[in-house]
């Protein structure tokens, strides 16, 4: 059943040329870019306080083994590696088709941190 709607998808991507959430929802509608903008801030604001609890566990963590006061500096150096970390091996070439091996290997460093 699921493999049935995930073959669909994948097919309807590419058919059209769908490289984003925002770009699958806005095709509904006759890749209207209103839509596509609602849906990216909406995404967007789900996503804003995930990364921001992520940073505070980052932030307590420190603070636990380091056993100082958090700061917010140790958030702030581990965003700023994480994100330097994520361009340098990650980026490498953009392409929606290509599989992103280097992000994927970024992103399960970080994970392991």
């Amino acid at each position: 059943m699921f493999w049935a709607v995930f073959k669909k998808i994948g097919t309807l991507t590419d058919v059209h040329g769908i490289s984003s959430i925002a770009d699958f929802i806005a095709t509904r509608y006759g890749k209207a870019r209103s839509i596509a903008v609602l849906i990216t801030m909406m995404a967007l604001l789900v996503v804003v306080p995930y990364i921001a609890l992520q940073l505070k566990a980052i932030s307590t963590a420190w603070s636990t083994l380091t056993g100082q006061a958090g700061t917010g500096t140790p958030a702030l150096i581990a965003t700023l590696l994480m994100t330097i970390f994520a361009v340098a091996f990650g980026t490498g070439r953009l392409n929606r088709r290509d599989p992103h091996r280097g992000l994927m290997l970024s992103l399960a460093v970080e994970s392991g941190f």
